[in-house]
């Protein structure tokens, strides 16, 4: 796919790899990520339905408000529906079921300002300005709940939603995903991650559809994950660190769980 803002006329780019005649334009300055998360950008929350995936987006999306950033919600289910994010901070434009051409709209003319979105429609040639949108914000997170709307395992995924991810990811924006199980996710997004935060599981996660370094980790995971109590979880990173268990408080700050930080 060619993205025509960041590329030179003609030019063409395979992502993840940047091109040569891509043109970088600098990120606006931003805050400082939410205390408790560290510096993992890209997070993935998995689990069955109504085990807590969803709410404990919230609970880090709620520590990103209170740290001034900004943020866009793509939930297809109405899973954000009952949330109110403009409670602290005011934000200045609150949109529920709002299309991506609106969100990108009030994003270019928010001037710095707080604002966020709740996008419920989308066609798929908004991508590429929903990422512009993004690099011009600067301090904005990008959640995307139930991504195997977007990005299934087979043919039906939509390949402007995996450029995108893999986009942002090149460019440190940081990003929230939510899905059932990692199986129902194409492998681009699924894999990645800088934390994963896995609730109770329906069916054993096997090598093929999750990272090794994920699952060999955690001794007995297949076993752990199909046994976890509503609200407990097991998360992991990247750098090394063991994987932790710890339960959902969503009236506990992001700082108070441990999350494998």
């Amino acid at each position: 796919m060619i993205w025509a803002s960041e590329t030179q006329q003609g030019a063409r780019s395979a992502p993840p790899a940047v091109s040569a005649g891509e043109t970088r334009r600098p990120m606006p300055q931003r805050p400082e990520r939410p205390a408790g998360m560290g510096n993992k950008c890209f997070n993935y929350f998995l689990g069955e339905s109504g085990m807590g995936k969803t709410v404990g987006s919230k609970v880090l999306l709620r520590e990103y408000q209170r740290a001034g950033w900004r943020g866009i919600i793509m939930d297809p289910n109405g899973a954000f529906d009952t949330w109110a994010p403009g409670q602290s901070p005011a934000p200045w434009a609150y949109g529920m079921a709002v299309s991506i051409t609106q969100a990108v709209r009030i994003v270019r003319q928010s001037n710095g300002r707080v604002f966020w979105l709740v996008v419920r429609r989308h066609r798929g040639e908004e991508w590429q300005p929903l990422y512009d949108a993004i690099l011009s914000a600067g301090n904005m997170v990008l959640t995307v709940d139930e991504a195997q709307k977007w990005a299934a395992p087979n043919r039906s995924a939509d390949l402007g939603f995996i450029d995108l991810n893999e986009r942002c990811r090149l460019r440190q924006v940081d990003w929230i995903t939510t899905s059932q199980a990692p199986a129902t996710l194409h492998p681009a997004i699924r894999n990645n991650w800088d934390r994963v935060v896995c609730f109770r599981q329906g069916v054993p996660l096997y090598a093929e559809n999750m990272e090794r370094d994920f699952l060999s980790r955690i001794p007995g995971a297949a076993h752990k994950l199909l046994n976890l109590e509503k609200g407990h979880y097991i998360a992991a990173t990247k750098d090394g660190r063991p994987p932790v268990f710890g339960v959902l408080d969503p009236d506990r700050d992001l700082r108070d769980h441990n999350w494998g930080v």
